[in-house]
């Protein structure tokens, strides 16, 4: 018997879909798909095509998975609207340098980046949300905000 969850990942998604959900253009996914590095694009009708989501949601998990863990115990299970940010969108959402990412990170006190390419990491997107949210409600308990 399929599950919610089999039933809302077991669809394809679209390009801008996979442009938004993952830190890659179009041209590099391609270069991907190539090197079969990325899941493969299926041909839907006429000139569209589109991806499984299933299998994107994989990719991202095998990347968050390959992360070093303070504890083996803490694993993130990708979700249906899970997406992957790169560093410029992670300063936007958490107000903060990349320095100071780099150094909250070193300490165990940020989300931890995923390696997602040879020359490219990424974080995703929830886990930054929730710390952001975490960091902000400490303030208001801390100053009475």
């Amino acid at each position: 018997m399929l599950t919610s969850i089999d039933l809302e990942t077991d669809r394809f998604i679209r390009t801008t879909q996979i442009e938004h959900r993952v830190v890659f253009s179009l041209m590099h996914l391609r270069r991907l798909e190539k090197d079969e590095l990325f899941p493969k694009r299926f041909q839907i009708a006429g000139r569209a095509v589109g991806w499984s989501l299933r299998e994107v949601m994989q990719w991202m998990q095998e990347r968050l998975d390959d992360r070093p863990s303070a504890s083996s115990l803490t694993r993130t299970l990708v979700q249906p609207n899970d997406r992957l940010i790169s560093a410029k969108e992670v300063c936007s959402i958490a107000s903060i340098s990349k320095h100071k990412i780099d150094h909250l990170e070193s300490r165990g006190g940020f989300p931890r980046r995923a390696q997602i390419g040879a020359q490219r990491v990424a974080w995703l997107e929830r886990e930054v949300r929730r710390w952001t949210d975490e960091v902000r409600r400490r303030s208001d308990i801390d100053f009475g905000d």
